[in-house]
């Protein structure tokens, strides 16, 4: 069974339609419909398809493993922990990608924990004496 049948088998058995589907997923319907009617074995938003299904992504890339049901969503971190996985075994990234991409989410965790101590007023105070 290809990527297409199992989405479409999953979607209607949750009773989500296309457009349903899409809009979690943050894509059109069009897309939706398409990757449905491809024989395709992959797809640049399959993590984003598997959480909104709720299914895991190797299991709606592959039809492979006995446990194709997840027991809750992907965080935020996982989604992109799977979805670099995935591009860096298809060849999609380069060992410079990667560097830049581990380097740029170590910018926002600093960033992130800027703005967290600012909104909680535990930032250091900047004023020079």
């Amino acid at each position: 069974m290809a990527l297409g049948n199992r989405v479409k088998e999953i979607r209607e058995a949750k009773k989500l339609s296309q457009a349903e589907l899409a809009e979690k997923v943050g894509v059109s319907q069009q897309a939706i419909g398409l990757l449905e009617q491809r024989n395709s074995k992959s797809s640049k938003f399959l993590v984003e398809l598997a959480n909104a299904l709720e299914v895991s992504p190797e299991w709606l890339k592959t039809g492979k493993n006995s446990q194709n049901i997840i027991d809750t969503n992907y965080t935020p971190a996982e989604l992109l922990a799977q979805q670099l996985k995935q591009f860096t075994n298809e060849g999609k990234l380069s060992p410079e990608d990667l560097s830049f991409i581990n380097n740029t989410i170590q910018h926002l965790v600093k960033l992130k924990e800027s703005q967290d101590a600012v909104a909680n007023g535990t930032a250091p105070d900047k004023k020079s004496a």
